[in-house]
């Protein structure tokens, strides 16, 4: 090769391509996050104002209910992705559009939103305040995600520590519980 490198300059490139690549993610996280955070607004004035009960006054039966439900996320999230897939394209965002990462990074949004909004559902009986509901889970998501990825580049940069490579690798599978790390690292792995 006509250039050569020190073994330095390439483990530079590669940390700051490693932190570009995290940075990108991160972003990812924030922007997708917003879509099921907002459906507990909904979810927590239906409960308030006992919404359900009238409901099943009319006849509506929890199979119908819930079927309805999923089908509304459903449609909700499908409309946040055709217009990331309309902006990643737009921008043609490298990581995501070569190849066939730009099917897998719209599979991975709808996963990640139908996932949270699993977790949403279940968390929604904590809480009495609508905005309240949003902003706490908005930030637990962000802040998951973040603190999750930081740790995860951490022991990135140090790769020559074996006992701290093996946890690594653990944590891996542990944090993928963590719908918010399950979406960051998915895009880490594009």
């Amino acid at each position: 090769h006509p250039i050569r490198q020190s073994s330095s300059q390439v483990t530079g490139q590669s940390l700051l391509q490693h932190i570009s690549d995290y940075s990108l993610a991160l972003l990812m996280l924030t922007v997708a996050t917003f879509v099921p955070t907002s459906t507990i607004v909904y979810l927590i004035q239906e409960r308030t104002n006992e919404e359900k009960l009238v409901q099943r006054t009319f006849g509506v039966g929890p199979f119908t209910y819930w079927t309805a439900s999923l089908i509304w996320d459903s449609l909700i999230s499908l409309i946040f992705i055709a217009l990331s897939s309309v902006i990643i394209q737009l921008f043609q965002v490298r990581s995501y559009t070569e190849r066939s990462n730009f099917s897998a990074s719209l599979l991975l949004m709808f996963v990640f939103c139908m996932t949270s909004n699993a977790f949403i559902y279940l968390a929604e009986k904590g809480f009495k305040e609508p905005s309240m509901g949003q902003i706490i889970l908005l930030t637990s998501f962000i802040f998951i995600g973040l603190i999750f990825l930081v740790l995860m580049l951490l022991m990135f940069m140090f790769w020559w520590i074996k006992p701290l490579q093996d946890a690594k690798k653990i944590m891996e599978v542990i944090f993928l519980i963590f719908p918010p790390y399950a979406l960051g690292g998915g895009f880490l792995n594009l």
